[in-house]
């Protein structure tokens, strides 16, 4: 089966212990036990740094170190999971910790280098599955780009989404590994503080899954594209909606919500009249995914309250309430700003108006301070 086709891989424990307890580490890290994951998993990969008993010194194993001795022969598969989740369990715990020391590790992990203590190798995921031999390659080469990032080691991260952009498209593997690598380009961006690079990046990668699409002839994939193409411009609001937000410009505003505007489902049928339907049925599509829809209306109700239309506002941030609780964030946000909206409806109303805004601003409130304590 082509790769680009397969949507899940499904493992048995069968009487496996050592498999019984993979399995069960990647629950855990899926559930968010982030370290106790990492713990577990580091044993079962059977590489990294840990401290010799006998010594009290931090040593690193190559993660090689008990593979087959002819390259031919790869590692059973539980070892590739073991060694990939391992690396992925350090990135995550690292970002959630803010701790370089777990993101370098997490980098050991997966590009082959000098090992940090002694004079071998670390035996990273992307050499010792080198020649893509490992469903995880491109997920590998992904996190590498993001581990960079989060170091804030730019030149290499830029050229980590370069390669995994020519292997995305050189070996036809899922377009979203196409979308992943250019749009790391505009996050490289937005952490050095280039935001209009970042929004030019995000609509160039908008561009380029629209280009992809239309040369697609798998409607599954297109299907695909078609929400790529979406994601992709919702990066670049996300970023001007950000930008909006610090700044506090009528202008920016304005031009945000002309761009969200453009991408709506309605807009794109008429802008995209000309393309066959086979090409922009998918793109219409794409442009009703939840996360899409979530920032589009919070993006448009943000606008609204700028400009004081108090009404248009409270719809949007309550479409986001109703619609789009599935995306924390998103919601979080427009249930703030719903309480804002409706207060100030509420101050310019009275009677039956006055009492139905202030239900909005109290009830939107009270899921706040439930659901959202920290915010």
């Amino acid at each position: 089966i082509p790769t680009t086709l397969v949507a899940e891989v499904k493992r048995d424990a069968g009487d496996s212990k050592q498999i019984r307890d993979l399995l069960g580490a990647i629950r855990t890290l899926e559930r968010g036990d982030l370290s106790e994951a990492r713990e577990t998993l580091r044993v079962l990969a059977g590489g990294g740094i840990s401290q010799d008993l006998e010594t009290g010194r931090n040593v690193y194993k190559d993660f090689t170190a008990n593979d087959p001795p002819n390259r031919k022969k790869r590692p059973p598969w539980n070892s590739e999971y073991a060694h990939f989740y391992y690396a992925k369990a350090l990135y995550l715990d690292g970002v959630k910790r803010g701790d370089r020391d777990l993101l370098q590790q997490a980098y050991y992990a997966l590009v082959d280098q000098k090992a940090p203590e002694g004079d071998g190798k670390t035996g990273g995921f992307l050499g010792r599955f080198s020649g893509d031999n490992s469903r995880f390659y491109p997920d590998a080469m992904h996190l590498a780009g993001l581990s960079l990032l989060k170091l804030k080691q730019y030149p290499k991260a830029a050229k980590a989404f370069k390669d995994l952009e020519e292997k995305a498209i050189a070996l036809d593997i899922s377009p979203q590994w196409a979308y992943e690598a250019k749009i790391g380009q505009a996050k490289i961006a937005e952490a050095q503080g280039k935001h209009l690079d970042a929004i030019n990046a995000a609509t160039d990668t908008a561009n380029f899954m629209k280009l992809l699409l239309q040369k697609e002839p798998r409607p599954c994939v297109r299907r695909h594209l078609g929400r790529l193409y979406s994601e992709a411009r919702i990066d670049a609001a996300d970023v001007m909606l950000e930008q909006a937000e610090k700044n506090r410009s009528p202008a920016e505003f304005r031009r945000l919500r002309s761009f969200i505007e453009d991408g709506m489902p309605e807009a794109l049928k008429k802008s995209l009249s000309t393309l066959p339907a086979s090409q922009r049925d998918p793109l219409v599509e794409g442009a009703m995914s939840p996360r899409v829809q979530g920032v589009a209306q919070l993006g448009l109700g943000l606008a609204h309250l700028q400009e004081k239309q108090y009404e248009k506002a409270i719809f949007a941030f309550r479409a986001v309430e109703v619609k789009y609780f599935e995306e924390p964030e998103i919601h979080a946000k427009a249930l703030r700003y719903l309480v804002q909206a409706a207060d100030a409806a509420a101050k310019k109303s009275s009677g039956a108006a006055r009492a139905l805004y202030e239900k909005y601003r109290d009830g939107a409130q009270e899921r706040l301070k439930k659901e959202y304590p920290k915010q």
